[in-house]
């Protein structure tokens, strides 16, 4: 019995105890989820707060630059926000700076900004034209300032925030005013430094990513503490590596069709081409090639041609001659009449017709008729696998260099470039230094004589002229005795020669070097001989040619061009030091720029005074 009471006892115990226990739990649990809830409901009222505050500031950036575009310094904007979660203020300590290359420093001015502070410690800001969301290395873009950068021009707002205060609910703009620091060209435009802005400001992230945005820019940031400074080189523009490394006279570049048409060579028998020759067109061999042929079509090589090197053809491969390549590789078909030591690997068929000694592999991924011609240590291999076969040519026409045309380097030194008008040059003497001409005209006996003893000689021929030579007529660089100087004539129109010739003492090709637009063209014809080089190349592959050779002819250097069409006794000897040069500092560095994706032509910079109530 006592001990069925005592059980009794202790089981109405635990009852109780349990009970209380859970009403404990559930009441703690419930407080726990009344906070969490409460906390969450903070964060969301916050985060919807800051939200509505970004929308205001964009709201106000948009109406104030509204105002300052259209010169409108009346009325009042006004940034009604119910700060009762945060505070308003106006922030003082921003700068930004604008340097043009050449002309130096043309603004120095403040960026006083409007700063919401949130109680949870988020911060929306109004600076420089621009909405921003946090400070310092967490600061980012909500809405980046007006400031834009389209075909070489710069346009620059700068918005000084000034005057009143923000505090409280809100702020008052009460008007705009304008000043023009700087507007129209930039002088001088260097390859790696056009125009150089610095910002000194508490939400450095956020610009450097709005500047790198923009593209064309070079951004670095240094300093410590709340105001960091963000350096911004505008404008940055990159040769074409082909100037750069002066290699426009590469291994492959005696006549070179860079984006143009076809190239045809002469067939006289003691013609010749001593170097590579690239087209992106058909490339008809009439003489000798003492090099590689590089082709984006079709190449056929006539019973007076031959190729020492290779034969490399995006198309067909049609060999005539007798001892005519060193080896082929061709995207379509090829047809051997002649002696290929290297071998021929095909994309297409590979036929040997006639009784022609040939050695070599042939490997092809469609048939192979050998005829029996197929001699000496010599592998067949016919419906080879594409990818089994090895290389395409066109991997080869991928690796080539792009040559990009001169045309917006030829208008911007019309536009911007200083030099002295000499009218038509003909039987005159020039020293160094910078030129306008309407024309170069030398004939009869005429000798226009280029003394570079002192310095390079730039000039460029104005639209509507051109450079010819006739007769005895004669272009001579002098005084390359000592020095590395050039001459380098800029032109637009047509380039003839019909005799004459271009000369320089030392025989060295590079002397003189001719950059024609993509509107150029070029006839030589008669006798003489050319030492210089020609960069003009097309921006289009055309079926014309725009460079005309025919006579008893002899070139020494390289020609970028559109295409070639030779006749007669025509040689380009190629000569190893003939590429153009990379042409910095003409022309006030104009022609650095040469086929950059941008150029700084115009800035405009205008400071916006945002007077506050």
């Amino acid at each position: 019995m006592r001990r069925a009471i005592g059980v009794s006892e202790e089981r109405g115990q635990s009852e109780v105890l349990g009970f209380v226990l859970l009403f404990g739990i559930v009441a703690i649990g419930s407080v726990a989820i009344l906070l969490a809830s409460g906390a969450t409901t903070d964060g969301i009222e916050s985060q919807a707060e800051i939200d509505r505050v970004e929308s205001a500031f964009v709201e106000l950036s948009t109406d104030i630059a509204t105002a300052a575009a259209t010169s409108d310094a009346g009325g009042t904007t006004e940034l009604d926000i119910d700060a009762s979660e945060g505070t308003i203020r106006k922030v003082d300590g921003g700068n930004m700076t604008v340097s043009i290359e050449g002309k130096g420093e043309v603004a120095n001015e403040s960026l006083g900004a409007i700063e919401y502070t949130n109680d949870d410690g988020s911060v929306v800001a109004y600076e420089g034209g621009g909405v921003w969301r946090g400070t310092g290395d967490r600061s980012m873009p909500v809405s980046g300032p007006p400031i834009t950068y389209t075909d070489g021009t710069l346009t620059l707002p700068i918005f000084n925030v000034s005057g009143g205060s923000a505090s409280g609910s809100g702020v008052a703009v009460s008007g705009v005013n304008t000043t023009s620091n700087h507007s129209g060209l930039t002088g001088g435009v260097d390859e790696s430094q056009n125009i150089k802005i610095s910002v000194t400001t508490a939400y450095h992230n956020g610009w450097a990513e709005y500047f790198r945005s923009m593209g064309n820019t070079s951004v670095e940031t240094s300093g410590t503490g709340e105001y960091r400074t963000i350096e911004v080189i505008v404008g940055i523009s990159e040769l074409p590596q082909e100037i750069e490394d002066v290699n426009l006279n590469s291994d492959r570049a005696s006549v070179l069709s860079a984006t143009g048409g076809s190239i045809s060579t002469s067939t006289a028998g003691n013609s010749y081409t001593s170097g590579d020759v690239v087209s992106p067109g058909d490339v008809d061999v009439g003489h000798t090639i003492y090099g590689d042929v590089v082709s984006g079509g079709d190449v056929s090589v006539s019973h007076s041609g031959e190729v020492t090197g290779r034969i490399i053809a995006a198309g067909s491969v049609d060999i005539a001659g007798d001892d005519d390549a060193g080896s082929v590789l061709a995207g379509g078909d090829v047809t051997v009449g002649g002696h290929v030591d290297g071998g021929v690997v095909s994309y297409g068929d590979i036929e040997i017709r006639w009784d022609k000694s040939y050695a070599g592999d042939l490997v092809a991924a469609g048939s192979i008729t050998d005829n029996g011609y197929c001699v000496g240590d010599c592998e067949v291999r016919e419906g080879v696998p594409p990818g089994e076969i090895g290389p395409h040519p066109n991997d080869e026409l991928d690796d080539l260099p792009e040559h990009e045309p001169i045309d917006r380097a030829y208008d911007q030194i019309l536009d911007q470039g200083e030099g002295d008008e000499v009218g038509t040059l003909s039987d005159d003497h020039l020293e160094a230094g910078q030129y306008f001409a309407g024309e170069i005209s030398v004939g009869g006996n005429s000798d226009l004589e280029l003394d570079v003893s002192d310095g390079d000689i730039d000039i460029l021929v104005r639209p509507g002229g051109g450079v010819s030579m006739t007769g005895n007529g004669d272009i001579t660089v002098t005084g390359t005795s000592g020095n590395d100087h050039v001459v380098r004539v800029i032109t637009s129109g047509m380039v003839s020669m019909s005799g004459g010739a271009v000369t320089n003492s030392g025989g060295e090709a590079n002397r003189f070097q001719i950059f024609g637009t993509t509107g150029s063209s070029f006839r030589f014809s008669g006798g003489g001989a050319y030492y210089g080089s020609i960069y003009a190349p097309h921006d289009e592959v055309s079926a014309d040619t725009d460079f005309d050779a025919s006579g008893s002819l002899d070139f020494y250097g390289t020609f970028v061009i559109g295409g070639l069409d030779a006749s007669g006794t025509v040689t380009f000897h190629g000569d190893s030091s003939a590429g153009p040069t990379s042409p910095t500092g003409n022309w006030d560095g104009h022609m650095d720029n040469i086929a950059t994706d941008e150029l700084t032509v115009y800035v405009h910079v205008r400071t916006h005074e945002i007077v506050l109530d």
